[in-house]
């Protein structure tokens, strides 16, 4: 059961993305909204999400979200101000 749940959250998360990128929504906000809602499918379902055992995994999961981080404050459009 856990695996139907699981792949059709999936799926159903695939197709709001293709379908938020017909539309052009803002693809940022719409990657984010099905990882949360994602995120919170496994946690009902029992799945751990950060199961962190060594020190080198920690350090590889902070590198990520610093990159990501990065990533998003330097993508961000330059407006010029009058």
């Amino acid at each position: 059961m856990n695996d139907i749940i699981m792949y059709g959250s999936a799926l159903i998360a695939v197709i709001v993305v293709v379908i938020m990128l017909i539309k052009k929504m803002d693809i940022k906000i719409t990657l984010f909204a099905m990882g949360l809602v994602l995120m919170y499918i496994a946690i009902a379902m029992g799945n751990p999400i950060f199961e962190i055992t060594s020190s080198s995994s920690k350090s590889v999961i902070i590198f990520l979200i610093a990159s990501y981080l990065f990533i998003i404050n330097t993508s961000s459009p330059i407006t010029n101000i009058k």
